[in-house]
């Protein structure tokens, strides 16, 4: 039978840090918050815990405590996966899209300028014919770290699918 606001500070002086906390700045809490709340807890950056609070028609407080960590960890892997190529791990051409939409708003904006390079490897399909498909992976990530180590933070380099690479270059 402790109370929330006694709660909450142990809970911290054990290293639990508040994410989402709507009376984070009330000096007292407002006793509507408890009827229907959630907060995200992170637990040392381990975990991830989603606290959902409510009064009860008798006056009492229920509190569900609910561990999200490998839930959140699939939904980032997914989201991942989704932007980014399975083989080299470059960005794929939903997130280029995204950056290149980016890139030329902030260009328009600044006047700033940008180039874009499009890459496609000569004779790619007759490796792949001729040595196999391994032997064409290890080109196309051959290919891929050579494009990261040159640009470096100077540019952004994305795999579009096959053998076609896209830079973007930003001044």
């Amino acid at each position: 039978g402790a109370s929330l606001q006694s709660v909450i500070p142990r809970c911290r002086e054990n290293g639990a840090i508040v994410l989402i906390d709507d009376c984070e700045c009330a000096p007292e809490l407002n006793p509507q918050f408890f009827l229907s709340s959630q907060r995200i807890v992170s637990i040392k950056g381990e975990r991830t815990i989603v606290v959902t609070t409510a009064i009860t028609p008798e006056g009492g407080t229920v509190a569900v405590h609910e561990d999200v960590t490998e839930r959140r960890k699939q939904e980032e892997k997914i989201s991942y996966l989704a932007h980014h190529d399975a083989l080299t791990g470059l960005p794929n051409r939903v997130l280029f899209r995204q950056q290149l939409v980016e890139t030329l708003a902030s260009c328009q904006s600044s006047g700033g300028t940008a180039a874009l390079l499009y890459l496609d490897l000569d004779q790619f399909k007759t490796v792949n014919d001729t040595l196999g498909h391994p032997i064409g992976d290890r080109l196309l990530l051959a290919v891929a770290e050579r494009l990261r180590e040159e640009l470096g933070d100077a540019g952004y380099v994305s795999r579009l699918g096959g053998d076609e690479f896209a830079v973007l270059l930003v001044d």
